[in-house]
């Protein structure tokens, strides 16, 4: 929904900018638990067992002749993967043409790497469901190729390569989703609009308060809006 329709019906409004050193901190933690639990994951589904010496599935050793065509579907991955954020904010959003776009965040101190900007605000699990839903698509299918295919009988170290890389920005999103669960359930929030990826986010909740036909006025103090005008229970 779009954020000026959300003030016109009242609801209130609350900025909240979460601390760099804790996304950074968390950013991390789940890119570690991804790296770690895929290749938990490989070794497990290949049949590996650690008990038996010398019998490693994990393919240390990778071709030259193929190290471009890596890097090539790296990038396709890549490109796919912001591709499929855009696809997938734009099935929420209410103006399809003006509302989401890729962009990098502005700020130095933040990261280049291109984010999913929407204009519009969405409850908190459409937002969800537009960041889990790429990478679900695009882990699955780097997962699938990292073992190998056709044979599936040893993980190929070239594409579980590719894929611990691109857990770091799925991590990015992983955090970003953490913290929109965490606003619904602390805060119980009605909409989220996300800023600056997780660096900078507006809350929306209903007001229980009815106002005089128009919307209240919004002033903003210590990154809070607080609703000011003339009321009646």
């Amino acid at each position: 929904m779009k954020k000026h329709e959300l003030r016109e019906q009242g609801f209130s409004v609350e900025e909240i900018f979460p601390k760099k050193r804790m996304i950074n901190i968390l950013w991390l933690i789940f890119t570690v638990l991804m790296i770690i639990g895929t290749y938990i994951a490989l070794t497990a589904i290949i049949g590996y067992s650690p008990n038996r010496a010398g019998n490693s599935p994990l393919n240390i050793g990778v071709n030259a002749s193929k190290i471009p065509i890596y890097i090539v579907e790296l990038i396709v991955f890549v490109f796919l993967y912001f591709g499929l954020k855009l696809v997938a904010a734009l099935i929420f959003c209410k103006d399809k043409d003006n509302s989401a776009k890729l962009k990098t965040i502005e700020e130095k101190t933040l990261p280049i790497f291109p984010v999913c900007f929407c204009r519009e605000a969405f409850k908190a699990w459409q937002t969800v469901v537009m960041y889990i839903a790429p990478i679900i698509v695009v882990y699955a299918g780097m997962f699938i190729l990292c073992m190998s295919p056709p044979a599936f009988d040893e993980v190929d170290a070239g594409y579980m390569t590719m894929l611990f890389f691109m857990s770091f920005f799925m991590a990015f999103d992983i955090t970003l989703i953490a913290y929109a669960l965490y606003f619904k359930i602390k805060n119980k929030i009605d909409y989220i609009s996300v800023e600056y990826h997780i660096y900078g986010v507006t809350l929306y909740k209903k007001t229980y308060v009815r106002f005089n036909r128009k919307p209240g006025k919004y002033l903003k103090t210590n990154s809070k809006y607080i609703d000011e005008g003339k009321f009646r229970l």
